[in-house]
């Protein structure tokens, strides 16, 4: 399967498994982007107001968690706080990009997700 300009988004891709996964991924072609990456990509879509996420505590909770850090060489980072869950924001974050470029405004509910559990 050729995988060349295609995006794949990893979430764990800073270390373990996820990193091995990633670096095959990149090394095959692919545009890697992490779990961070479609966060910081999806902010735009927030403020633009070309997207918005209503209606489930959980998903709620878990975006308003989010922090924003900056390391010592300057690279932006957002993730959840250590011990936080993130997995329905990851989900709605990582569709919200992958569509946000083609969409007008659109509501994202997070009971519209294939996801188990997250309503």
């Amino acid at each position: 399967m050729d995988i060349s300009g295609k995006t794949a988004i990893v979430t764990g891709a800073a270390s373990g498994i996820g990193l091995g996964i990633a670096t095959a991924l990149a090394e095959a072609g692919a545009n890697v982007r992490d779990r961070s990456g479609i966060y910081l990509d999806a902010l735009p879509l927030f403020t633009s107001g070309r997207a918005r996420l209503i209606d489930n505590p959980r998903l709620i909770h878990q975006f308003a968690s989010l922090e924003r850090r900056t390391s010592r060489a300057g690279r932006d980072r957002v993730d959840h706080p250590v011990g936080g869950a993130d997995d329905v924001a990851n989900a709605a974050a990582g569709a919200m990009v992958r569509v946000g470029d083609r969409l007008r405004p659109v509501l994202w509910r997070a009971e519209d997700l294939p996801l188990e559990g997250a309503a």
